[in-house]
């Protein structure tokens, strides 16, 4: 199924694609395995939140029982017809697109010095981190990696 998606992609011949993801594995079929990813990705994911946010705001709130309550519900409970999230981690997309004709694009100091900025002024907790790797720009909690994005053509 992807792999037709990525093949219509590179037949519109786009200059660049650019992609975010999630840096977990939510698309293994042993519950175990999900389990374990999602309990590490969450974690994460929620300390910052904790380290970012009021403990009863809005917005808080929100992310955490509609938008991650419902795709953790999903990773973990879901069976494998019914999963919507499949999160993959850089990995894993890098040697998909790789696959189907696609080329990094190493993303620019400028965009990583952009990066950079908004994230200390948006978000100016010293657990944040962004890391350039493998042409690539990752968001990160502490020591874990959260989120990657990439460009490709």
């Amino acid at each position: 199924m992807i792999g037709h998606f990525l093949s219509a992609i590179k037949s519109l011949n786009p200059r660049i694609v650019t992609m975010a993801e999630r840096e977990a594995n939510h698309g293994d079929n042993s519950f175990l395995n999900r389990f374990s990813e999602a309990v590490d990705h969450y974690l994460g994911i929620f300390d910052s939140l904790e380290a970012t946010l009021p403990p009863n705001s809005r917005e808080r709130l929100t992310l955490e029982q509609r938008w991650f309550g419902k795709e953790i519900l999903d990773v973990v409970a879901a069976e494998a017809a019914e999963r919507k999230q499949r999160h993959r981690r850089f990995e894993i997309w890098e040697d998909m697109m790789k696959r189907f004709g696609f080329a990094s694009v190493p993303i620019g100091s400028f965009a990583l010095s952009q990066a950079k900025l908004l994230l200390r002024l948006h978000y100016p907790s010293e657990g944040y981190n962004l890391q350039f790797l493998n042409n690539s720009l990752f968001l990160g909690w502490q020591n874990r990696l959260l989120f990657s994005v990439s460009s490709w053509k």
